[in-house]
């Protein structure tokens, strides 16, 4: 995990259609409940009201299938879903794309399979490569749980070079720190 260049990431950004006006924020976890994504489309929801002319987008590398329905809650809170990016990944030739949710079983444009690409999970991910680039299109990552031993996307963002904010108990004390140096 690395900070690329910046001509790297600007070609990161505009394979997914984000210029470089919009802020990226992003959040890559496991779909479980004691992730806060409610309290986060919230935050977003009220980001994108209070600040009515910043462009922005939040990024969730994470499944869809499992744990928060994230499409219903997008939904629920009035959330634009075009400014909710997610990672699909290519069942068939592994390669990954940044484009807002439309449902699992998408066409890949790359091998040209129906229906082989889905949101990241258990069984099918990124390469720590594309991981790196899915962080690197990030202006900033943000973590909200309501507990966790050591998160470790909290170090590859910040391995990347990506500013975090994640909460002050459990283990994102150890983040939240004056004297926290990486």
């Amino acid at each position: 995990f690395k900070s690329l260049q910046d001509w790297e990431r600007q070609a990161l950004r505009e394979a997914a259609n984000i210029d470089e006006e919009t802020k990226v924020f992003g959040f890559v976890f496991r779909n479980q409940l004691r992730k806060l994504v409610p309290v986060l489309l919230e935050a977003f929801k009220d980001f994108k009201e209070k600040n009515p002319t910043a462009k922005a987008k939040l990024l969730l590398h994470t499944s869809f299938q499992e744990g928060w329905p994230i499409p219903r809650i997008i939904q629920e809170i009035g959330v634009n879903p075009e400014d909710v990016l997610n990672t699909y990944i290519c069942a068939k030739c592994k390669n990954y794309k940044i484009q807002p949710y439309k449902g699992e079983h998408q066409d890949c444009s790359v091998c040209n399979t129906q229906g082989s690409m889905f949101t990241p999970n258990p069984q099918l991910g990124v390469t720590e490569q594309d991981l790196t680039e899915i962080y690197n299109i990030m202006d900033f990552y943000i973590h909200p749980m309501t507990s966790g031993g050591l998160e470790i996307p909290l170090i590859e963002a910040l391995s990347c070079g990506v500013p975090i904010a994640t909460v002050d108990y459990s283990c994102g004390k150890e983040y939240c720190k004056q004297d926290f140096v990486f």
